[in-house]
């Protein structure tokens, strides 16, 4: 494809190189590098389907390294909030700028970045709201305003009013304009998923889940961008798809438990190594769980994903305390614990374990990159916040500290 604009092309490629190097933006690089960017001089600013960014150069380079970071940002939330999949008989138009007070709403609260001059924000219209109630509540405004626009068109202008009306029904209203049908109020929008490139709802949900999972470890994962990830949640995440995902992607990493790094700014950052993968599995034995059904299931998903990939297993049964680790190699099953626990029940012993250095020795000398908690939630959690990673698996729904979580289900 021919570049219109090849100096452009290379400013966004090194502000990428850029965004890639910074902590800060873990949650929004891990899910950005699943798009291309894409030229297109039909649009008027940037725009994404979810398997595309497209910019017009002409736009972009009128933005600086901090700007473009914030509308790079801008589209990836479109596809994490699952604008992309919400667009179906809706207004264009309205469902853009709806979707855009939510998002530039999102970021300037984080600081993510530098909003360029031409952004919707709102006191009335932002990330509190969700989607679907302030596009209705937009659409009320242009149909208000199309009447209004009618009536006087009635009194004898019906000329120019008619043709106002209709734009009044692409939904501009107050600070959003008269723009007709294309919106140009904003720094980037979105277009309908595009499914037949493989873009599906549950890939973005499994990926947005990975990059809460990566900024989480991290310490970049905000209260207030969760508390938006999961309104926007309306689909259920299917637990064993997670689980393989969340796996593959610790393969690609190679994180371990080692004491992380001390970085500049006081940031805890996890070790990288280079060594086989070994996952730790946490067990709850307390009484309530070992009446479900789940249990079996979960370890019969874990022994799936241990006979298609290469990875050890450390698994730790306690309630209060460790009763027992257990070793297994690649391809050399787990079974389903028996009853070593039974009592009340602390998450504390499980990661203490995991920091111990003396744990290994009888097992191997790889410590995990992961841990994987199958829990019903009930008991104390640790008071330090670990940034490792940490995947809850729960038998029914709660909120953990820190890590990310994902409910079992049939």
């Amino acid at each position: 494809m021919k570049l219109h604009n090849a100096n452009e092309s290379k400013r966004l490629e090194s502000i990428i190189d850029y965004m890639i190097m910074d902590s800060r933006l873990a949650f929004y690089i891990a899910l950005f590098l699943r798009l291309n960017v894409k030229e297109d001089i039909t649009v008027n600013t940037f725009e994404t389907d979810g398997k595309f960014i497209y910019y017009n150069p002409e736009f972009s380079k009128e933005h600086d390294t901090q700007e473009i970071i914030f509308i790079f940002a801008h589209e990836v939330l479109h596809c994490a909030l699952y604008h992309i999949f919400r667009l179906a008989g809706k207004n264009r138009v309205i469902a853009n700028m709806a979707a855009d007070y939510i998002v530039n709403a999102i970021l300037v609260r984080d600081k993510i970045g530098k909003p360029p001059k031409s952004v919707l924000l709102s006191e009335k219209y932002n990330d509190s709201m969700s989607f679907e109630d302030i596009y209705a509540a937009l659409l009320r405004e242009a149909m208000e305003q199309q009447n209004q626009q009618g009536q006087t068109g009635q009194q004898g202008q019906t000329g120019q009013q008619g043709q106002t009306g209709q734009q009044g029904q692409q939904g501009q209203t107050g600070q959003q304009g008269q723009q007709g049908q294309t919106f140009k109020g904003d720094c980037g929008g979105f277009r309908q998923a595009a499914t037949d490139n493989g873009t599906t709802e549950e890939s973005w949900l499994i990926a947005v889940a990975e990059a809460q999972l990566i900024a989480s470890a991290r310490g970049n994962m905000t209260e207030n961008l969760k508390r938006v990830l999961e309104v926007a949640r309306v689909t259920p995440i299917d637990w064993r798809a997670y689980l393989n995902n969340v796996i593959a992607e610790s393969e690609r990493e190679r994180y371990n438990w080692n004491r992380p790094n001390r970085r500049i700014h006081d940031e805890f950052l996890p070790t990288l190594k280079n060594e086989k993968i070994t996952i730790a599995i946490g067990v709850d034995t307390s009484g309530s769980l070992f009446s479900t059904k789940y249990l079996s299931q979960f370890i019969g998903h874990i022994n799936d994903i241990k006979n298609s990939r290469d990875v050890d297993i450390i698994m730790l049964e306690a309630d209060c305390r460790v009763k027992k680790i257990t070793f297994k190699e690649a391809h050399d099953p787990l079974h389903v614990p028996g009853m070593h626990g039974g009592g009340g029940t602390s998450f504390v012993p499980v990661f203490d374990t995991l920091y111990n250095d003396e744990v290994y020795r009888d097992f191997t000398e790889t410590r995990p990159e992961f841990l994987i908690y199958f829990t019903d939630g009930d008991g104390c959690f640790p008071e330090d916040i670990y940034n490792n990673r940490t995947l809850w698996v729960g038998t029914k729904k709660f909120d953990p500290p820190f890590g990310e979580f994902v409910l079992m289900t049939d």
